[in-house]
């Protein structure tokens, strides 16, 4: 056994055959393993090879992981390759994956296959496989617990079967609390949240409570478990109501729950508390029905929303802001004052809390701004502004970072009239 905690492991490269992991190939006895970070290459070089991890190839049923993450790559032309841990039989919390997972069989973006125990963590890398049980958090959950713990990358490839957006294969598994939002594919069973859940084959029925899928952005209707959901439904609530009520749980065992879920203030998707994530100190914001006025050219107006991060970042994160309807609304979010359908704007380790400070110590953040464009037709238009970080160009801790997505509406000075007859409208319009 051994106990490794604060440790930060970069640019490795490791290929083998079997357990490989760049912290260690497999554990024995009594581990603890905490505070730890990887970032790198695992390759497994053998047809047929098993046990291919970002951290750890293979787990001991005493081992206990927590707070770790791992960025790059895990790849092998075998089976059980995962982002963190090609082969868990022991407890993993508060962790998460965004590296890249390839492989054959029993591939997942947090475990390839899982035993034991996985309880508040994530993953948000890309899940490809050539053969059967790919995840994207964990490939094959034979008997395992997974709970408050979500997938957000795509998995699957064409010719994969047994692909779920959190599981492949659930057979015996029990899956509670957790989500999943990335695009599944697939050429045999295919599922948003879970590919196979038993039943057949001598297979035990996995359980699945409380947990959802993307219906819209996984690309998929149905699931051999859980239920599916439209992305507002999922964003909507910003606390333990609705479908999320049951979502308070205990993680720790000692009866009593544990809060572990951060809901933000705008229509984003639950994340890990703790786990970093864009913040917003506009309160206009807050309210998913935000209202954009749309006005004619003599009275057009901008809108201002003031962003940072929640946590200070080992390196930048670039941000994408887009408007799903530039005739309406266009963003300019590099400060330029040019305003396009889409633009990117940069936080750094140095300005991620405060593009600048006033008198007094007020921290402002950096500004996305939103010209409503006028075409006086005097309707009502609906339309999104989609938030998210750019995976390749991103400090990895804040890859896989749900996106936020703010409904919007706008109107013109006709329709305005039309409401408010005493409205300054002259000379405005036809």
């Amino acid at each position: 056994g051994a106990t490794i905690r604060n440790l930060v492991l970069t640019g490795a490269s490791v290929t083998g055959d079997d357990y490989l992991g760049i912290l260690a190939g497999r554990t024995y006895g009594p581990t603890s393993i905490s505070n730890v970070t990887v970032n790198g290459s695992v390759t497994g070089t053998r047809s047929g090879s098993d046990a291919i991890g970002g951290l750890i190839g293979q787990t001991s049923d005493d081992t206990t992981i927590s707070g770790v993450s791992a960025s790059g790559s895990a790849a092998s032309i075998g089976d059980e390759v995962g982002g963190l841990v090609g082969y868990n039989i022991g407890d993993i919390s508060d962790s998460y994956s965004s590296a890249a997972v390839s492989g054959v069989d029993k591939i997942g973006g947090l475990v390839g296959e899982n035993p034991g125990s996985i309880l508040g963590s994530y993953a948000s890398g890309t899940v490809s496989g050539s053969g059967m049980d790919l995840g994207g958090l964990v490939g094959s959950n034979i008997g395992g617990d997974i709970t408050a713990s979500y997938a957000t990358g795509s998995v699957g490839s064409a010719t994969s079967s047994d692909v779920g957006g959190l599981v492949g294969d659930n057979a015996g598994g029990a899956i509670i609390a957790s989500y999943a939002t990335g695009v599944v594919s697939g050429s045999g069973t295919v599922g948003g949240l879970v590919g196979y859940n038993g039943g057949t084959g001598g297979q035990p029925i996995g359980t699945i409570t409380n947990s959802y899928w993307d219906t819209e952005s996984s690309g998929q209707t149905t699931s051999a478990g859980g239920t599916g959901k439209t992305g507002v439904e999922l964003r909507a609530p910003t606390g333990y109501t609705g479908i999320y009520a049951n979502w308070n749980i205990d993680l720790n065992g000692d009866s009593t729950a544990d809060d572990p879920w951060d809901f933000g203030r705008v229509q984003h998707y639950p994340m890990r508390k703790g786990a970093p994530r864009l913040t917003f100190n506009n309160t206009a914001v807050d309210n998913p029905a935000t209202v954009l006025e749309r006005w004619s050219p003599v009275h057009q107006r901008l809108t201002a929303w003031e962003m940072n991060l929640s946590q200070k970042p080992a390196s930048n994160v670039v941000v994408s802001v887009t408007s799903s309807d530039p005739a309406h609304v266009t963003v300019d979010a590099d400060d330029n004052g040019t305003f396009a359908t889409s633009e990117t704007f940069t936080l750094t380790p140095s300005n991620w809390e405060c593009v600048q400070r006033l008198t007094g110590g007020e921290c402002i953040g950096h500004f996305i701004a939103l010209k409503a464009e006028s075409d006086e037709d005097g309707d009502v238009e609906t339309l999104t502004i989609t938030i998210s970080v750019v995976e390749a160009q991103s400090d990895p801790a804040f890859r896989g970072m749900p996106d936020i997505v703010i409904q919007a509406q706008t109107w013109d000075d006709e329709y305005q009239c039309s409401r408010d007859p005493d409205w300054a409208c002259e000379g405005e319009f036809n």
